[in-house]
């Protein structure tokens, strides 16, 4: 995986395509208070996989910029999806103010989610994008 971060989202896309990698770009929402002057529209602060991991090809890159909250923006504790089927993480999110990063052609209904970005339990604000990491389940 290459280092994403620092980069525009548009460059962003063509390292990924360049490792046969898809890209999910999504929004960070950050507390007025953490907020900096230097903070950069359309730049890449965060992503996931970490730089350097092995990934294999048709694997998806999550990519977040930062944004600010405004004044009333709701500050909530991110839901725990790991263990739900995607199908299910979809229908949830539905009533949800947060972001489904991932397009629709993730994977099956059936297949678990492992993994989430924001983790379960950070406090994020509404409108925020979230990445799931989601496995096909192997019959035994």
């Amino acid at each position: 995986m290459p280092n994403l971060r620092s980069v525009s989202v548009d460059r962003a896309q063509q390292m990924v395509e360049l490792r046969g990698l898809r890209l999910a770009a999504g929004v960070y929402f950050l507390s007025p208070n953490n907020w900096r002057s230097d903070i950069e529209p359309e730049t890449t602060y965060l992503q996931y996989p970490q730089p350097e991991a092995a990934t294999p090809k048709g694997a998806a890159a999550a990519i977040w910029t930062f944004r600010k909250a405004v004044e009333g923006q709701e500050l909530m504790e991110t839901p725990d999806f790991v263990g739900q089927t995607w199908g299910e993480v979809k229908r949830e999110l539905e009533d949800s103010p947060l972001e489904l990063m991932n397009d629709t052609a993730f994977c099956e209904d059936a297949a678990v989610v492992t993994d989430q970005y924001p983790r379960a339990g950070s406090k994020t604000y509404a409108g925020t994008s979230i990445f799931f990491v989601a496995k096909k389940e192997v019959a035994p």
